[in-house]
């Protein structure tokens, strides 16, 4: 925790100057504002812009690395008192506003979970971090649905979306997180598996009687599902399937 505290303000003072020194030599490298390079900086300036930007990439890694530790540490040891309600299930959408969209199939209307609306969210937001670290770039949407192998069972699944031919599996260019340092190439699925057992709370799952699982989607792109018991209690006030937003768009 110690160390988790001393880093935080470094590397945020580091980050933001070389983001600073990025721009400056970006301004070198592109020259004036008429499109023209400066004689004799192009290539040195090249150079070091390219430098920094690896530095900077980095940094930013390090940096976020330290406030999912700190996050994660916090849960872990001050484990937050839960504040259960009963929450339809087309309300879980409030927790995913990084995604592109929110689907709640027909059959899990109408449904709700006894659970606690914050510690939810938290959980919802590990999930997101984690496919957004491992699949940067991509767009990514859920579906909330009713699981088949488990009775009263709740499944609500985040995937990316393909952006090549369908059943295409995004790759990762980086080493493979391995607990012992050892580079390997690897694929979504299995960093995905490594990073949800690094950064997403166990005691937060225990607390909601939830559980977190890497799963494919029809399509073959991979992502994460958190599994949920539903509550017996019918959700009130619940509208025909045909009266509701099929899909539930949330900011990207």
């Amino acid at each position: 925790h110690f160390l988790g505290h001393e880093l935080r303000s470094p590397l945020t003072a580091a980050k933001t100057a070389l983001e600073v020194l990025q721009g400056e030599l970006g301004e070198v490298v592109g020259g004036d504002p008429e499109g023209e390079s400066i004689p004799g900086n192009s290539n040195s300036a090249d150079v070091r812009l390219n430098m920094l930007d690896i530095a900077l990439r980095n940094i930013e890694r390090l940096h976020r690395t330290v406030d999912w530790s700190q996050d994660l540490l916090e849960l872990e040891t001050v484990s937050p008192e839960g504040n259960w309600s009963v929450i339809p299930v087309e309300n879980l959408a409030n927790g995913m506003d990084r995604l592109a969209a929110v689907s709640v199939a027909d059959e899990a209307r109408g449904h709700c979970l006894e659970s606690d609306p914050s510690l939810l969210r938290i959980l919802l937001g590990q999930m997101i971090r984690v496919i957004e670290y491992t699949l940067p770039n991509s767009p990514v949407a859920a579906v909330v649905r009713l699981d088949p192998a488990r009775e009263r069972g709740l499944e609500l699944a985040i995937h990316s979306r393909p952006q090549g031919k369908t059943g295409d599996s995004p790759r990762i260019t980086r080493a493979c997180l391995t607990p012992a340092g050892i580079s390997q190439p690897c694929d979504a699925s299995q960093e995905l598996e490594q990073l949800a057992g690094f950064v997403i709370s166990q005691t937060l799952q225990e607390q909601l009687q939830a559980k977190v699982v890497v799963q494919s989607g029809s399509d073959g792109t991979p992502g994460l599902a958190l599994q949920l018991v539903l509550s017996a209690i019918p959700a009130p006030n619940h509208q025909p399937a045909e009266d509701q937003p099929a899909v539930l768009h949330a900011p990207a």
